[in-house]
């Protein structure tokens, strides 16, 4: 009785660690070309035995007069050394735009971060860059003021979403609400919810009228179970199985014996 005690408890422990609640830290640092390249990168973050992958892709809009409406357009993404930066379709990468920025007649640049669980965010890590074209405007002087989203999606984390060519009320309506980061607030992502789509875009609608261009150098995360366990982990709740199993099947034979 004591060895069936001790076995449920291990399997219990095991199948109880993936459900707690648990951080992640992703950290986003490489030597991508100036422009960039198409598609989108995937990168993993671990903790307490617990693996959180994410996508990252790269859009930009642009407002439309024939659409009525802003459009979205696929972008380059660069993992740089101070972080993730888009390239849009108009630009070159050149004079410091290959970052998230919003420089220029109504275009906005953003991330979509596609998770493999539900996660809140709670901080994201930026640098500001200027955009060089244009040293001399006080509205260019580097600014890092970011709109956050979170949302829902059924498609997988590693199954690329596509917004090319599609009205920016199509995105926005699948963004069950919009929290606004703040350069001066250290990062902290206040409100929201676990999503397992998250944007991180240049200031949208821009109230400061100052342009906001920088790198995603990072992000932390949180979720409550949905993550999926390290092999380590998953071999501690496969041992704890087998190990009740073999007790359960000594209890059946003893009382068998015992009947006899």
């Amino acid at each position: 009785m004591r060895a069936f005690g001790a076995a449920a408890a291990l399997s219990t422990a095991a199948i109880a660690t993936p459900a707690t609640a648990t951080d992640f830290d992703f950290v986003f640092s490489g030597n991508s070309g100036v422009a960039g390249s198409s598609g989108a990168m995937d990168f993993a973050a671990t903790s307490s035995g617990q693996r959180v992958d994410v996508r990252a892709s790269a859009w930009s809009m642009k407002y439309s007069m024939s659409a009525g409406g802003y459009v979205i357009s696929a972008a380059n993404i660069g993992n740089y050394a101070d972080g993730l930066g888009v390239t849009a379709p108009s630009e070159n990468g050149g004079s410091g735009t290959h970052t998230i920025d919003n420089a220029g007649t109504n275009k906005y640049d953003f991330l979509l971060l596609q998770f493999s669980a539900p996660v809140k965010l709670t901080q994201i890590v930026t640098t500001a860059f200027r955009i060089t074209t244009d040293l001399t405007s006080y509205y260019n002087s580097g600014d890092s003021d970011a709109t956050v989203g979170y949302g829902t999606t059924t498609n997988a984390w590693n199954n690329t979403l596509n917004y090319d060519g599609k009205n920016w009320s199509v995105l926005s309506s699948a963004l069950t609400r919009i929290a606004v980061y703040d350069s001066a607030s250290g990062g902290t992502v206040s409100g929201g919810a676990a999503s397992n789509m998250w944007m991180v875009s240049a200031m949208l609608n821009n109230p400061d009228g100052r342009i906001d261009s920088f790198k995603l150098g990072g992000l932390s995360a949180t979720t409550v179970g949905g993550a999926v366990p390290e092999p380590a982990t998953w071999l501690t709740m496969i041992l704890g199985f087998g190990v009740v199993g073999a007790a359960l099947r000594r209890r059946r034979g003893g009382r068998t014996i015992a009947a006899a």
